[in-house]
């Protein structure tokens, strides 16, 4: 895909995701085939449970319109990954570093509680986890990231969610 049409891709999902619900609803089910002609990667990652249509749509215009070489480079873009707090000896807690727009880790934050339910690569990634004794907030925010990993899988794979093809 060239950049223009990358832009393209980015700017009509951004205009078809913008006022939240509303917006979701404006759309005819005929516009909404045109949009996934447009860009085929977005109803592949809608097979990923946990991530629906709203969720896609946000994932292809605020994150995947730019052009990453990994999954952790996405991550990190969305500020769902750990941030370290330390200072010569003393350690701190870890939390999430929260760079990049809040609006991303807003439209993760559902979806990684629905995939801790119904999803068996997070639900693995849950149980270790909690197995280490790790708090509820720092398990949603690993599914968060776990969910852009899967999301990015799928865009550069091209083809549908495969749980046994996921590593937890």
């Amino acid at each position: 895909m060239h950049k223009a049409d990358r832009h393209d891709v980015a700017e009509r999902s951004r205009r078809w995701a913008g006022g939240g619900r509303r917006g979701l609803n404006r759309g005819s089910p005929r516009q909404r085939r045109r949009a996934d002609r447009a860009h085929p990667a977005a109803h592949s990652r809608v097979s990923i449970p946990g991530i629906g249509e709203a969720t896609a749509a946000i994932l292809l215009a605020d994150l995947f319109h730019k052009p990453y070489t990994s999954a952790r480079q996405a991550a990190a873009f969305a500020g769902v990954v750990p941030r370290l707090a330390e200072s010569g000896t003393w350690r701190g807690r870890s939390r999430l570093s929260k760079i990049g727009p809040g609006r991303l880790r807003k439209a993760l934050y559902f979806p990684a509680m629905v995939a801790l339910r119904f999803n068996p690569t997070i639900r693995a990634v849950r149980d270790r986890l909690q197995a280490a004794g790790k708090p509820p907030m720092v398990i949603i925010g690993a599914a968060m990231r776990k969910l852009i990993h899967l999301a990015y899988g799928v865009l550069k794979s091209g083809t549908a969610y495969a749980p046994t093809c996921a590593h937890p």
